[in-house]
Formats: C-alpha cells, sequence, structure tokens
C-alpha cells in the first residue's frame, strides 16, 4: 500500500477545509451540495481522521489546538442528522452554520502558523 507524503497529507486536509466554509451559503444548491456531500464528506473520512491529525501534528504542519478543532469538526459533521443533507438545511440549519464557521476558524489559525 502506497504512503502519501505529509505534505500532500497537508494540502489534502486543507483542501477539505476550503470545501466548508461560510461562504458557500451564497453559492448555488448543487454547488453547496457537491462541496460539502461530496468534497468535503470524502475529505472528513480521510484527511480529517485522528491518525492523520497525528502525523501533522508530529511533522508541525499543524498545533494541538487545530488538531483539537479539527476533531470537533469532523465529529460535528458526523453527528449531523442524514436528513438535513440538502442546500436549504445548509443555510438555515444552526448546526451547519457551526460547521461552517467552526472550518473557517481552524483555517484562521493555521494561517497564522504560517
Amino acid at each position: 500500500m502506497n504512503t502519501i507524503s505529509t505534505k500532500k497529507l497537508f494540502e489534502l486536509y486543507l483542501d477539505t477545509l476550503d470545501c466548508c466554509k461560510l461562504s458557500l451559503l451564497s453559492e448555488a444548491d448543487d454547488i453547496i451540495e457537491y462541496e460539502l456531500f461530496e468534497e468535503f464528506d470524502i475529505g472528513v473520512h480521510s484527511f480529517l481522521h485522528h491518525k492523520n491529525l497525528e502525523k501533522l501534528l508530529k511533522e508541525n504542519y499543524i498545533d494541538e489546538e487545530i488538531k483539537n478543532l479539527s476533531i470537533e469538526l469532523r465529529e460535528m459533521y458526523l453527528l449531523i442528522d442524514e436528513d438535513k443533507h440538502g442546500a436549504d438545511d445548509v443555510r438555515n440549519d444552526k448546526d451547519w452554520h457551526a460547521i461552517l464557521k467552526l472550518s473557517d476558524l481552524i483555517k484562521n489559525k493555521i494561517s497564522k502558523l504560517e
């Protein structure tokens, strides 16, 4: 089995976070649904997995706070009800707004590390 480099893992982690942002609320329904329910969903299961976050932490791509916030983001997403997987839900549900805000917060904290 091939493993990806930590640098590539970090790029994919950032791409995952970039699929989940408050600015999506002004996008068309199909963009919201693609970004969150296809791209972000894959990334949550892969690049926000605790083992990958530990690897990023160990290699100093993220710090402990960012790792913990990323775990929280993953858990919040995984707990969202399956019946809240539409663009209108994302626009109107407080849980979705919390997820989008948390992803933006994580990206902001990462930018301050660089």
